[in-house]
């Protein structure tokens, strides 16, 4: 059984009732088990969003989309959950609290799901917002140690992950750019740990720069290697 969805769907005058179509439909889908295009789904999702949007009443979709998110991970559908928090991530970008939540729990799936792509981008999601609100805190550590991981893991095992890789519009990436990511990570955290651990944030700081002269140096190179030469004083 497949369960087809599309942007036509969509009924401009009522918004309310596409929405709690688009709802029923996917629960009943998942429900039986039926076959979703996940294409379709987040090209509906999208453009309902849109539409939402325009009309100022993106608090209804979201507390709509959390619920349907939260039903559809009961049921045991985790990547079509896992889709859902993508659109809400995006679709409340510059909104920290919302974003926050959302990632939190688009990376709880993505765990479960042992999907390091996801993973990565989840927790680099939840980065950037410690970056600025917490950046001396554990949970902004914990979570460069969360996308460090996801990204030795697809660094290292490349061609298995990218086999794995379930996404709805994008291909995986060159190996070389997830190394450079990496090397980014390792020099965030050192950049953390230098006055609380100085010989780990060495360690991380002298294995950033060995990839980043693998693949051209640049200014995160540059400022690692400065911070560098500091702890060895």
């Amino acid at each position: 059984m497949k369960v087809s969805f599309s942007k036509a769907n969509i009924n401009n005058k009522d918004l309310n009732k596409s929405l709690n179509i688009f709802s029923e439909k996917t629960i009943k889908a998942v429900s039986k088990k039926a076959e979703i295009k996940p294409a379709e789904f987040s090209e509906e999702l999208t453009v309902l969003g849109i539409n939402f949007e325009k009309k100022d009443k993106k608090g209804v979709l979201n507390n709509a989309c959390k619920m349907l998110a939260e039903k559809v991970v009961s049921l045991g559908d985790n990547n079509l959950a896992g889709i859902i928090y993508s659109f809400l991530i995006k679709f409340n970008e510059g909104n920290a609290k919302l974003v926050e939540d959302f990632a939190t729990s688009a990376l709880a799936i993505a765990k479960r799901q042992h999907d390091p792509v996801h993973i990565m981008a989840r927790a680099n999601d939840l980065k950037e917002i410690y970056k600025v609100t917490a950046p001396a805190s554990d949970k902004y550590l914990n979570v460069l140690y969360t996308e460090k991981r996801a990204l030795n893991d697809i660094v290292k095992n490349y061609n298995n992950v990218q086999k794995r890789h379930n996404t709805v519009a994008r291909k995986m990436k060159p190996v070389g750019v997830y190394e450079v990511k990496l090397a980014s990570v390792k020099y965030d955290i050192g950049k953390f740990l230098a006055e609380k651990d100085p010989s780990l944030a060495r360690q991380e700081l002298t294995e950033s720069m060995a990839i980043y002269e693998k693949y051209g140096v640049g200014p995160v190179y540059e400022n690692a290697k400065i911070l560098l030469e500091k702890l060895a004083k």
